[in-house]
């Protein structure tokens, strides 16, 4: 899959075992414009985690490398905007969930 961050185009793929490897549920490569998001994940803590990593990619976009290493803040900025949205009815949660057939 991929989706467009700020005119970036950045790849967003499953990766098995990344909560292992990298202690962390997903990661962003604004270099390589790669987001990977780890394939266990339930589908809402993987919504979550999808939104955490565009918010990292859209500061790194917008050059504010020190807030896109600010965890605590991507963190809170992207529950907040994800809850937000999703409590209003506006997100499509199909569309942000990657095809796994181990969830889906």
């Amino acid at each position: 899959m991929e989706i467009s961050i700020l005119g970036m185009n950045y790849a967003v793929e499953l990766y098995d075992g990344l909560a292992r490897e990298e202690t962390a549920l997903g990661t962003c490569t604004s270099d390589a414009l790669l987001i990977r998001i780890d394939k266990s994940l339930k589908p809402d803590k993987h919504n979550k985690t999808v939104f955490h990593e565009i918010i990292h990619a859209a500061l790194f976009e917008l050059q504010n490398d020190k807030a896109a290493r600010d965890e605590k803040m991507v963190d809170n900025i992207a529950l907040a905007l994800y809850q937000t949205l999703r409590d209003c009815g506006a997100l499509n949660m199909d569309s942000l969930l990657l095809k796994n057939p181990s969830r889906v």
